[in-house]
């Protein structure tokens, strides 16, 4: 039995337009049409919000616990969610991903 590519990725509790936008995104993000981010498509993608990379890193330690190297469309939401909150000043944190 395959293991589910989402266990631990928390539920986020998106409104519709989060899950609009981040869907959008998600779709943008994934060329290849594959149901994933990778690594090196994500850091490209994810270079366009400025922050630094210290800061992605971090998110994308959060985003990705389980150190696949990719992110499926829930890990991807933890993602720019977590930018949102950096790019408003707050460090990001697993908690913080839950908050809209």
């Amino acid at each position: 039995m395959a293991s589910d590519p989402d266990a631990g990725v928390p539920n986020l509790n998106l409104t519709p337009e989060e899950k609009r936008v981040y869907g959008q995104l998600f779709r943008a993000a994934d060329t290849d049409a594959v149901g994933v981010i990778t690594g090196e498509v994500a850091v490209k993608f994810f270079e366009r919000t400025k922050l630094d990379s210290r800061v992605l890193g971090e998110i994308w330690q959060i985003a990705d616990k389980e150190n696949r190297g990719f992110l499926t469309p829930a890990g991807f939401g933890v993602v720019l969610r977590l930018i949102g909150h950096a790019q408003a000043g707050r460090e990001p944190s697993p908690e913080l991903a839950l908050s809209q």
